[in-house]
C-alpha cells in the first residue's frame, strides 16, 4: 500500500539549505514531488 505524505520545513535563508534538505530525503530514497522555495 502506497502512502502520500505532507511535509513542510522552515529555515534559515542560508546559501545550498534547498539542497542539503533534498539530499537528507534522497539518501533515504523518497521520492520528492515538488518543492517550492
Amino acid at each position: 500500500m502506497s502512502q502520500i505524505h505532507t511535509l513542510s520545513v522552515l529555515c534559515e535563508d542560508v546559501s545550498g539549505i534547498a539542497s542539503r534538505i533534498t539530499g537528507m530525503f534522497t539518501r533515504r530514497a523518497f521520492n520528492i514531488i515538488s518543492i517550492s522555495s
